[in-house]
């Protein structure tokens, strides 16, 4: 049986996928003070990241793997950032 996406407007749908968040909160462990254009890459206001990182912090307290995966990720992102600052 298919699984329909969830409406846009859903309470718990999230607008980044787990790789752009993950990306997102590398971005911003690295762009010290500059989180302001950090989020208008991702096309997030205010109210919009607050949002976010609470879905995505309710999801990752009801499943530790995909914490750990999350975790892992933002590792690499952020390697890779730091890495092309030279």
């Amino acid at each position: 049986m298919p699984f329909r996406r969830a409406p846009a407007d859903d309470q718990d749908s999230t607008a980044l996928t787990f790789d752009q968040y993950a990306s997102l909160c590398a971005e911003l462990a690295v762009e010290h003070g500059a989180h302001a254009s950090v989020y208008s890459r991702y096309n997030l206001d205010e109210e919009q990241q607050r949002r976010e990182h609470g879905l995505w912090k309710a999801r990752f307290r009801s499943d530790i793997p995909l914490a750990e995966r999350f975790d892992a990720q933002v590792a690499v992102f952020r390697r890779w950032l730091e890495n092309r600052r030279g």
